[in-house]
């Protein structure tokens, strides 16, 4: 039991340690809101609350597996640190829309893979914030912070592309001898980086961007004097006139019941906008057909998929193995169905033998499958696809203990045959059409 209590502690200790780290790679953005968006009297920045929504994303992964549940739950934590923030002003709103963000990250930090991509980025998103910010007098006095934690960041992608160094090389997690070669080429990976480091920490990416600059604005400049023969005298604008203030004018502020009446009239005109949206596209979902239906069938099979299972045991690299034969045949296939004169629509009555019916059966039962929320891989061969459907099919049947679920036919005998008509170099399967008809009937397709 201590176990597992310390495997839980530890992954969730990773998976925020990670949704952190990718909060401060995008930290310019949360700066520019703080600058612009929250006002001075503030005793702490806005960005201080996230990496408390983020743990509570990532407590919460486990309760709430479902990718629409997920966006549903963040909605109200956001609300609540922006409320906590600055209250209801409108200004609040951002801050609101990014706290519901990160604790949506933090639930769904188990399907990302936070790869060296995302630390590019970051870094990008460092390096132009110190170009625009010194350009900015209100945005100034946040290089400092910028150019510590863009050092940290560039650490962290050291460290980083170091270890997925050494494990790809290695093949393990642990700790091994590396030879001499490998290690002198880590070494100076690392040496490079920490270089760039120290010269990010000590102003060096600013020096450049203004010479950078500076020579743009030289070449303009020179370009600018050979096309233009006279030089035209500046125009200096008249002093503008001083504003006039404004009379001011002594408003009261609502009572108490005036408040009730108003946040009780929008509750009921959203309750309102939200059930005739609700009950309008459930009218056009259910008399629709094409387009419409398809995609809404997609955005509720996207929905309806939960988080991917922790695996702790060792995985392989290699998802697919190429084949060139298989790809060649694959490719002729495809433009001998395309350059067939007319159109075909997939439907049982058209298909052609038993192999074809077959195949027929398999692909409209793992489409069956896949709108039910099971996520199709298509690396595992027809067997090991029946394996996975029916280990799916079973955590899904615990998780709804109370509700009752028509028996289903096994697909034992369509995976058998489906598996011949595939990998067989024979005429196909011995079935005659009315048993292939029965085993449509049983798998209610």
């Amino acid at each position: 039991m201590s176990s597992r209590l310390g495997e839980t502690f530890n992954a969730s200790l990773r998976l925020w340690v990670a949704c952190l780290i990718e909060g401060l790679l995008f930290l310019p953005l949360w700066v520019f809101l703080q600058v612009y968006l929250q006002s001075e009297q503030a005793s702490l920045p806005w960005y201080s609350i996230l990496p408390v929504l983020s743990l509570a994303g990532v407590l919460l992964r486990h309760v709430i597996r479902r990718r629409w549940m997920q966006i549903l739950a963040s909605l109200p934590l956001g609300a609540a640190a922006g409320y906590l923030i600055g209250g209801m002003e409108p200004d609040v709103i951002p801050f609101m829309a990014a706290g519901a963000l990160f604790a949506y990250l933090g639930m769904d930090a188990v399907n990302r893979e936070h790869g060296l991509k995302t630390y590019a980025i970051g870094l990008m998103v460092y390096f132009a914030a110190v170009i625009i910010f010194a350009r900015i007098p209100e945005l100034q006095h946040t290089l400092t912070l910028l150019t510590c934690c863009g050092s940290l960041c560039l650490v962290l992608a050291l460290l980083f592309t170091n270890t997925s160094f050494i494990r790809y090389n290695t093949f393990a997690a642990g700790t091994r001898r590396l030879p001499a070669g490998m290690r002198r080429y880590n070494w100076m990976y690392m040496l490079l980086f920490l270089i760039a480091v120290v010269l990010l920490a000590s102003g060096a990416a600013k020096a450049i961007a203004i010479l950078a600059l500076g020579a743009v604005y030289t070449i303009i400049g020179f370009l600018s004097s050979l096309l233009s023969r006279s030089e035209e005298t500046p125009i200096r604008g008249q002093g503008t006139p001083t504003t006039q203030e404004f009379l001011q004018t002594e408003i009261k502020e609502p009572g108490l019941l005036a408040v009730i009446l108003d946040v009780l009239f929008y509750g009921l005109a959203a309750v309102a906008v939200a059930a005739g949206l609700y009950f309008g596209l459930r009218w056009l979902y259910r008399n629709s057909s094409g387009i419409f239906r398809r995609a809404v069938d997609a955005l509720l099979s996207i929905l309806r998929r939960e988080n991917k299972q922790e695996q702790t045991a060792y995985q392989d690299e290699e998802v697919s193995i190429f084949a060139w034969e298989k790809t060649v045949q694959n490719f002729r296939e495809y433009w001998r169905k395309r350059l067939k004169s007319g159109s075909r629509s997939d439907r049982w009555e058209a298909a052609e033998g038993s192999r074809e019916r077959v195949r027929w059966l398999y692909r409209h039962w793992l489409t069956a499958k896949a709108s039910e929320g099971y996520e199709v891989k298509a690396h595992l061969t027809p067997m090991e696809t029946g394996e996975d459907i029916a280990e799916w099919s079973g955590g899904r049947k615990q998780s709804r203990k109370g509700e009752r679920s028509g028996s289903e036919a096994s697909p034992a005998e369509l995976l058998r045959l489906y598996n011949e008509a595939r990998y067989s170099q024979t005429a196909g399967s011995d079935k005659e059409p009315g048993q292939l008809e029965q085993l449509k009937k049983q798998l209610k397709l």
